[in-house]
């Protein structure tokens, strides 16, 4: 499964991530994120971080993405 945690909102891009702001957000099965996140502040900033885990309990490295959440007209 892959484990999703998020920082955020903030009111402008970041540099660098926020180790210490991370929290749960989900656990999603597969390999592949497709699931959409609900509960987001529309023009704010995101980070965002994902890592894989096996089923023998194999812990990937964590892959990080920041984004900005826009209306969609």
């Amino acid at each position: 499964y892959i484990e999703i945690q998020r920082a955020g909102p903030f009111d402008s891009p970041g540099r660098v991530q926020v180790e210490n702001q991370f929290t749960f957000e989900k656990t999603v099965e597969g390999t592949i994120e497709t699931e959409t996140t609900a509960g987001l502040t529309v023009d704010a900033w995101y980070w965002k971080r994902g890592r894989y885990v096996g089923g023998d309990g194999q812990i990937s490295a964590w892959q990080y993405t920041q984004h900005q959440i826009e209306t969609v007209p």
